[in-house]
């Protein structure tokens, strides 16, 4: 999937892909999470916006406050 997206991105074949400098492959790995979380807050919301019945009240145990968390549904 890497060489797909570097092929995308700067139409590289696998053999140059995989010769590049690191820091380039580095920059575009960043770049694509980047695209794929901005489009997927687009299509999905934002993962951090969290509905009033969708939360529990926890008491955290550094400030000794109560503190608002996500309900998280265990397998």
């Amino acid at each position: 999937m890497f060489c797909c997206i570097v092929n995308e991105a700067l139409g590289y074949t696998h053999e140059e892909a995989l010769d590049s400098s690191y820091v380039v492959l580095l920059s575009l790995l960043r770049e694509h999470a980047f695209m794929v979380n901005r489009r997927n807050k687009l299509l999905y919301g934002d993962p951090g916006h969290v509905p009033d019945g969708d939360c529990r009240e926890v008491v955290d145990f550094t400030t000794g406050k109560p503190r608002r968390v996500k309900k998280v549904r265990a397998f």
